[in-house]
């Protein structure tokens, strides 16, 4: 059985990330993309997918009022929360609300597949004919609320996260800082700057200072340019 996916996140580059890996996941397809909550009402409502991935922070509004929203309903969808919101408050109202995992900004693609592989074995029992035993019951429960530590490579660079990075340099022309990519890439800006210097330790970015009139220099970032032709 595949599962559907509605992805909910307002950053462009970062929902086609989310929807490309997924996409490669056998057992799920993704249904749709909405990068609003008026958009990700009308599409739950068309749709109906199994899992929404649900960033907090959109334009119109925040994921936890569409929790709110869709808890009234009848069936409520699956929910995993995908946010940079990282405060206790937030966390916690997320998980009351009932969502099936949260996961913090910038995306450890691993976790994730780590969510999904719960996820697809959850479904697959709830819609199982015959009747659950306890024991298999008590085994769905505690890999439901297992929580795994963060893999990462051993250079501490998550490959999907890098590509999240490289994909805001899309023209030889552009140019960021930490600040201006933590913004754009929904990171926080010691990661991002992490991130980049890994880049340019790679070969695929170089930096070079740049000096305004007043202040400390800023330290900015873009792909080489290409060697002339001889």
């Amino acid at each position: 059985m595949v599962i559907s996916v509605l992805i909910v996140e307002d950053e462009n580059t970062i929902a086609d990330l989310h929807s490309q890996f997924i996409g490669s996941l056998d057992g799920y397809r993704v249904v749709g993309i909405a990068s609003t909550v008026q958009q990700a009402t009308m599409m739950q409502q068309a749709l109906t997918p199994d899992l929404i991935l649900l960033d907090h922070f959109l334009p119109d509004g925040q994921g936890l009022g569409l929790l709110r929203q869709w808890r009234t309903l009848a069936s409520m969808p699956n929910i995993v929360f995908v946010s940079a919101a990282n405060d206790v408050e937030v966390i916690r109202d997320a998980l009351a609300l009932g969502v099936f995992d949260y996961l913090i900004k910038p995306i450890d693609y691993q976790r994730l597949r780590h969510t999904l592989d719960r996820f697809q074995a959850y479904r697959h029992s709830l819609t199982s004919e015959r009747p659950l035993q306890q024991e298999e019951l008590d085994q769905l429960l505690i890999a439901n609320s297992q929580r795994p530590h963060n893999r990462r490579e051993s250079h501490g660079v998550d490959p999907y996260t890098l590509d999240q990075v490289m994909a805001c340099f899309r023209y030889v022309t552009e140019e960021h800082n930490a600040s201006t990519l933590a913004e754009q890439a929904g990171l926080s800006k010691t990661t991002a700057r992490r991130y980049l210097d890994y880049a340019v330790r790679q070969g695929r970015l170089v930096a070079h200072l740049q000096h305004g009139s007043v202040g400390r220099p800023i330290r900015t970032y873009h792909r080489p340019h290409p060697s002339p032709s001889p």
